[in-house]
């Protein structure tokens, strides 16, 4: 018998994972990779077929005409013929409401050389390296190209064609307008359309007739032109928005003519959307050739005659009303000294030589100023569009200024003073001060405060006292 046998087995080992080995296998693959791009590569190319080097490529086209599968020559021939026969000889006629225009495109020398742009469409395919040729060519497919040329023709004789239709056609619209009478007669004048065709629309049209070989009569289609004011415009927006006064009461007849003088030139006068004003340059020098009077006015503190006292009442009358209508005011100044006639800030000062009132109305429509005068007061009544507002126009006074010392008049009449230490007083001083005038607009529903505007910051000088001085010494006995 045999004993028990025993096998033994050896363990294999464990399969190890070669990294050399994967490195190379993975070289290899990339190669493989590599090639097989190169190859799609390549037959991509030679499946894409090579332009034909005699014709022109397919997509290119010169003002509408195909040139694809074409010949260079066959090609030139083609744009001629469709072009220039349109330009030799066809004619294009357009009309208007019965009325009508022949073109013919050879009497007004038309010319299109197309050498030029012939030759680009015949790059394409045929300039370059093998694979540009191919590049190109592939691109016009999903790109097509139309080269535009434009029609040359003797431009003095086309713009005179235009010229003539247009001056046919063609109606400027009509503003409404305000005729301005006495008495403050406003009279509107109606508005009307205009029609109106452009000098280039009309010559694109032609362009496009010819271009299109549209030989049927083509008929004119103007725009209607609407004014900028409208009769209805106007209605709505030339209503009184402006009557202010300033009295007279104290004021001497020839002063009173003055006023009325500077007054006058504004009566019945319009001002345009910014349009802007001069009061010196519409009333003009004061002088007597001009028709003013010498009246008492201003000169720094003190108070003289001169020809055309009084104009600044005229002047600051205007500027309040102004401002009461919501108007600019650019240019203005105060007096030296307070007037009487008006409050603090609400005046407005002017000379020939130098201070003036400028206004420019900012408004959207003209506005219409009439002026009057009697021997109560100065009236302003100004016509325009309505503000959204309820507009006052005010001033604060801010300071007091008092007077210093006295001025003293010789009295050689001996009526009032006769010695020479003798003081008796002529005139009352006044106070000068300080103030700012202020515009307010006022919601009109509510009455609420919407904005306040303050416009001029003033200085008044004070008027000092007027004492008569007698002129002889003591040891003169007075007569009695």
């Amino acid at each position: 018998m045999h004993g028990n046998r025993r096998r033994s087995y050896t363990a294999r080992p464990a399969n190890r994972i070669n990294k050399k080995q994967v490195a190379n296998t993975l070289k290899m693959v990339g190669i493989l990779l590599a090639v097989l791009l190169v190859v799609l590569f390549s037959i991509k190319t030679f499946v894409t077929a090579a332009p034909n080097e005699d014709t022109f490529c397919e997509g290119v086209s010169i003002n509408g005409v195909s040139l694809a599968g074409m010949t260079y020559e066959e090609g030139v021939q083609a744009v001629e013929q469709s072009i220039q026969d349109r330009l030799h000889n066809s004619s294009y006629i357009l009309t208007y409401q019965g009325q009508s225009w022949t073109f013919t495109p050879a009497a007004f020398e038309a010319e299109l050389n197309l050498d030029e742009e012939i030759q680009l469409a015949w790059n394409f395919g045929h300039v370059g390296s093998d694979s540009e040729r191919r590049a190109s060519a592939e691109y016009l497919k999903n790109n097509p190209i139309n080269y535009e040329k434009a029609i040359e023709f003797d431009e003095v004789q086309l713009e005179d064609f235009i010229e003539q239709i247009i001056n046919t056609i063609n109606v400027e619209p009509v503003d409404a307008s305000v005729t301005v009478g006495s008495s403050e007669i406003l009279t509107i004048n109606p508005s009307s359309t205009g029609l109106g065709l452009s000098r280039n629309g009309v010559k694109q049209i032609l362009l496009d007739a010819i271009y299109n070989d549209n030989t049927a009569p083509i008929e004119l289609k103007p725009s209607v032109l609407q004014p900028k004011y409208t009769t209805e415009d106007l209605e709505k927006n030339t209503k009184k928005i402006v009557f202010y006064s300033t009295s007279l009461k104290q004021s001497s007849a020839q002063r009173n003519k003055n006023v009325w003088r500077a007054l006058s030139r504004f009566n019945g006068f319009i001002v345009k959307p910014g349009e802007r004003i001069s009061f010196n340059k519409v009333v003009g020098k004061r002088t007597l050739e001009n028709g003013f009077f010498e009246a008492k006015e201003f000169d720094g503190s003190s108070v003289i005659d001169g020809v055309g006292g009084g104009t600044c009442q005229a002047s600051s009358t205007l500027y309040a009303a102004l401002l009461m209508a919501g108007i600019d005011v650019d240019v203005r100044s105060n007096h030296s000294m307070a007037v009487s006639y008006c409050k603090a800030s609400l005046d407005a000062a002017v000379s020939d030589t130098g201070k003036d009132l400028e206004f420019t109305n900012n408004l959207a429509y003209p506005i219409y100023i009439y002026t009057a005068c009697d021997s109560d007061a100065a009236y302003i009544t100004i016509y325009g569009p309505p503000s959204q507002y309820d507009i006052v126009v005010d001033s604060v006074k801010t300071g007091v200024i008092e007077p210093r010392g006295y001025r003293t008049e010789k009295d050689t009449s001996g009526k009032h003073a006769w010695y020479v230490d003798e003081l008796v007083l002529k005139s009352e001083g006044k106070n000068g001060g300080r103030s700012h005038a202020y515009r307010d607009y006022y919601d009109k529903t509510t009455g609420e405060l919407v904005e306040r505007q303050i416009f001029a910051t003033d200085s008044y000088e004070p008027l000092k006292p007027t004492y008569y001085v007698g002129i002889h010494g003591l040891d003169e006995p007075k007569p009695e």
